[in-house]
C-alpha cells in the first residue's frame, strides 16, 4: 500500500444476519422466571434512574461522591459487564466506551481518546491508576493495556473512567482521560478460585487466585497468572518477495505474560504488590529490521509497592498518606542486516533498553464544610532515582547509547466542592506542578453543575492539563546516526471546554449528551532536522477538535444492561484543514447483557463501529463494524462457572494505521476467535 491507497472492508456474509436476528430476538424476550445469580457489585438491580442518585466515584475529586455531582463526564465498568462481555485485555473494555478506540501495530496497543490517538504515543496522554496508584512509569510514560498489562481483569471490582483534562488533581498524563481501577477485595473470593481458558491462535492461559479474612479485621488477596498466545503468521504486501519468504512473517507473532498480585487491607490501612512480566514478538519488520526473523521482540516488566492510609482522623475529616515504589524495565531485540549491497547477509541484533526506579508520596486532606461543601488540600512528591536508556549491538559489541538520568517533580493542589444551593454545585480546584527537567506548570479546572429538576442534571466543565516532556523524548538519541536528544523541550498543553447533560428517561433509562472542545498545543512530535537530517522531539504543532457525544443506557435490575452511544469528533490542525491522522471521525456502539435462560446464564452482544482513520503514509484504513458475543453459564450453588466468546464473529476484515516506524499503510487486524474459559471456586 502506498500514496492514497486504501484498506477495503470487507465482510463475510455466512449466515450472520440470520444469527444476529435471533440473538436479538432472545434478548427482547420475556425475562427468566428464575432469580438471577448473585452479583458482588453494588448497586446492580437498581434502576438507572436511581443510579443516577446513588452511584459514587471517586476518581474525579480524589473523594467520593456521587456520580451525578462530580465535575466530568463519567463511564463506570463493572466486574459483571467484565465478565458478562468476556474482555481480555483492558484495550478491550475501552475500545467498548463512548469517545475511545484502539490501535494494535501487532506490538503494542495504543488508546485514542475523542479523536486523538498519536501512533506510536506509548498512551503517556492518558493517566492509569490502580487503587489510586499512578501506573504511567518514568522513562516514557507508559502504560501498556494489551496483553502487558500488569494486573489481570479477573481481580477488577470496577473501573472508572472519567473524560477530560485532571492535571488541576493528578498532574502530567491526565491530559484526556484518567482510567482509574479499583481492584477487588478478599471479601469477594472467599478461598481459592481456579482459572483456565484457552482459545483461538494458540491461546492458553491460567489464574490461581485466594482470598481471605480474619476475625481481626485483616483480609488478604493473592493472584498468579500466566498466559500465551502463539499468534498468527502474517502476510504482508509490502515484502512480498522472494527473499522475504512471499511476505509471509511465520513464527513471530507470539506473546506470553506472568503476573503476580497481593494486597492485605485492616481498616483504613492497605499494602498492596504487584509484578508482572510480558512479551511480544514482531512481525512487522518495523525501523527497517530484517523481516521473518523471531528474535524481533519488546518486553515490559512492571514492579510496585505500594502502603497507604485512608481513614477518618477527625470528625467530617479525612487523611490520605500513600507512599509507592515502582520500577520498570523495558528491553527490545531488533535484528538488522548490516550487509553492503551484494553482499550475504550479516544479522546483528540491536538491543534497545529503559530502566526506571521511583518513589511516589501523596498527602492528602479531605473535611466536610457545613452541610454539603467539601475542601481537599494534598501534595505529591516523585523521585526518580534512575532513568536509563542504553543501546548497544550485541555481536560484534557496539555502543550508540547509554544515557543515565534522574529527576524529581513535586505539586500541591487545592480542591473545593461548593453547594451553592440544594440544585446547584461549584467544583473548583487548581495544582501547581515543578519539575526539575522544565520548570513548573499550573492548571486550574472549574465545574458548574446544576439539578434545575429532578432527574434532570447540566454540568459546564473548563480545565487545563500538560503532559511533561519524558525521559526519552528529552535524552535518547543514538550517537547521531539517526536521532539526537533535545533537552529544551518544553510541555504539552490542553484546554478543554465541555457541556454534559444528563437526563433520566422513565425508571428505568437515562440518556447523556456532551459537546466538548479542546486545544492541544506545543504538540510534542518527532521530526526531521533539516540541518543535519537527524530525527528529534519539538514542541511542532497544534490540533483543535470539536464533538459530541451521544449515550442512552437502560437497566432492568440484572436482568438486561443496554447502552447504546454514538461519538462524532472533527480533528484539525490549527494552521491548516489537514485532518489528525488515526482519528475517526464516528464511531457508534451498542453494548446489551442480558439474562437468557432460566438457569443463571447471561448473554453479552457488542456491536463496535468505527470510521475511516487516516495514515501517516497518506492513506487512509476503511471504517468497519465489529460484532463481539459472549455466553456466562453460572449455575446457582455450583462450584464452576463456564463461559464461552467469540470476538469478531461475522469475522470481519479490518485494519488499523500503521505507524511512521512502519512501512505498511496498514496492518489487518485479527479475523474470528474463540475463547472457552472455565471457572472453579470452593
Amino acid at each position: 500500500m502506498s500514496g492514497r491507497s486504501i484498506v477495503r472492508l470487507r465482510s463475510r456474509q455466512w449466515p450472520g444476519t440470520l444469527l444476529a436476528g435471533l440473538i436479538l430476538a432472545a434478548m427482547a424476550g420475556p425475562a427468566p422466571s428464575t432469580p438471577a445469580a448473585e452479583d458482588p457489585v453494588d448497586y446492580t438491580d437498581l434502576s438507572l434512574a436511581d443510579l443516577m442518585q446513588t452511584d459514587v466515584v471517586y476518581g474525579a475529586s480524589k473523594f467520593e461522591q456521587e456520580a451525578k455531582d462530580a465535575p466530568s463526564s463519567i463511564t463506570i465498568v463493572t466486574a459483571r459487564e467484565i465478565k458478562g462481555f468476556g474482555y481480555r485485555t483492558l484495550a478491550e473494555v475501552l475500545a467498548s466506551v463512548r469517545g475511545f478506540y484502539t490501535t494494535y501495530d501487532r506490538n503494542y496497543e495504543y488508546l485514542g481518546v475523542r479523536g486523538f490517538g498519536r501512533p506510536g504515543d506509548y498512551n503517556s496522554r492518558v493517566l492509569v491508576l490502580i487503587d489510586g496508584i499512578r501506573l504511567n512509569e518514568n522513562v516514557y510514560d507508559a502504560t501498556t493495556p494489551d496483553t502487558a498489562f500488569p494486573l489481570d481483569l479477573d481481580l477488577i471490582q470496577r473501573i472508572e473512567i472519567i473524560r477530560g483534562p485532571s492535571s488541576s488533581l493528578y498532574g502530567t498524563s491526565a491530559v484526556f482521560a484518567i482510567v482509574n481501577i479499583i481492584t477487588k477485595s478478599a471479601h469477594e473470593y472467599e478461598g481459592i478460585q481456579v482459572t483456565g481458558h484457552a482459545g483461538s491462535f494458540g491461546a492458553l492461559g491460567g489464574q490461581i487466585a485466594a482470598g481471605s479474612y480474619a476475625e481481626d479485621g485483616i483480609s488478604v488477596l493473592v493472584s498468579a497468572s500466566a498466559g500465551r498466545v502463539r499468534g498468527q503468521d502474517h502476510y504482508f504486501a509490502e515484502f512480498d518477495d522472494p527473499l522475504t519468504n512471499n511476505g509471509v512473517a511465520e513464527d513471530c507473532d507470539e506473546a506470553t505474560w506472568q503476573r503476580l498480585f497481593g494486597r492485605v487491607d485492616r481498616g483504613p490501612l492497605h499494602l498492596e504488590a504487584l509484578l508482572s512480566t510480558g512479551r511480544k514478538h514482531v512481525p512487522t519488520a518495523p525501523w527497517g529490521t530484517i523481516f521473518n526473523d523471531s528474535r524481533t521482540r519488546t518486553e515490559d516488566d512492571n514492579r510496585s509497592i505500594a502502603a497507604w492510609y485512608d481513614g477518618e482522623v477527625a470528625s467530617r475529616t479525612r487523611l490520605l498518606t500513600r507512599v509507592a515504589y515502582g520500577s520498570y524495565d523495558y528491553d527490545g531485540a531488533w535484528v538488522y542486516d548490516y550487509a553492503d549491497e551484494g553482499d550475504p547477509p550479516a544479522p546483528v541484533v540491536m538491543r534497545d533498553n529503559g530502566i526506571g526506579r521511583w518513589l511516589d508520596s501523596e498527602l492528602q486532606l479531605t473535611r466536610q464544610v457545613g452541610g454539603g461543601h467539601m475542601v481537599a488540600v494534598g501534595g505529591e512528591f516523585r523521585r526518580s532515582f534512575q532513568q536509563d536508556q542504553a543501546v548497544w549491538d550485541e555481536d560484534p559489541y557496539w555502543s550508540y547509547t547509554d544515557d543515565r538520568q534522574d529527576s524529581y517533580n513535586g505539586a500541591v493542589y487545592l480542591l473545593g466542592d461548593v453547594e451553592i444551593s440544594r440544585r446547584v454545585r461549584l467544583n473548583l480546584g487548581v495544582r501547581w506542578d515543578e519539575y526539575s527537567t522544565f520548570g513548573s506548570s499550573t492548571n486550574p479546572r472549574l465545574a458548574l453543575v446544576a439539578e434545575p429538576v429532578d432527574g434532570t442534571v447540566t454540568k459546564f466543565i473548563y480545565g487545563s492539563a500538560f503532559r511533561a516532556p519524558n525521559v526519552f523524548e528529552l535524552y535518547y538519541g543514538d550517537g547521531g546516526t539517526t536521532q539526537k536528544a533535545n533537552p529544551d523541550l518544553q510541555p504539552e498543553t490542553i484546554k478543554t471546554a465541555e457541556l454534559v447533560l444528563d437526563q433520566a428517561l422513565g425508571a428505568a433509562a437515562s440518556g447523556s449528551l456532551s459537546l466538548f472542545r479542546y486545544a492541544n498545543r506545543d504538540l510534542i512530535e518527532q521530526v526531521e532536522d533539516p540541518a543535519d537530517g537527524l530525527l528529534v522531539f519539538r514542541n511542532e504543532s497544534a490540533v483543535e477538535v470539536l464533538g459530541a457525544e451521544l449515550e442512552v443506557r437502560y437497566r432492568s435490575g440484572s436482568t438486561l444492561t443496554a447502552t447504546a452511544s454514538y461519538a462524532y469528533q472533527d480533528a484539525r490542525y490549527e494552521d491548516g484543514d489537514l485532518d489528525l491522522t488515526n482519528s475517526p471521525r464516528q464511531t457508534a456502539k451498542l453494548n446489551l447483557l442480558r439474562q437468557v435462560l432460566p438457569a443463571p446464564t447471561t448473554l453479552g452482544l457488542e456491536f463496535l463501529f468505527f470510521s475511516a482513520r487516516e495514515t501517516p503514509r497518506g492513506g487512509h484504513t476503511a471504517g468497519f463494524l465489529l460484532t463481539n458475543l459472549n455466553l456466562v453459564h453460572a449455575p446457582l450453588n455450583a462450584p464452576y462457572e463456564l463461559s464461552i466468546g467469540v470476538r469478531n464473529l461475522f469475522d470481519s476484515e479490518h485494519w488499523h494505521p500503521g505507524g511512521p516506524e512502519l512501512v505498511q499503510n496498514g496492518l489487518r487486524q485479527d479475523g474470528r476467535s474463540f475463547r472457552l474459559k472455565v471457572v472453579i471456586r470452593p
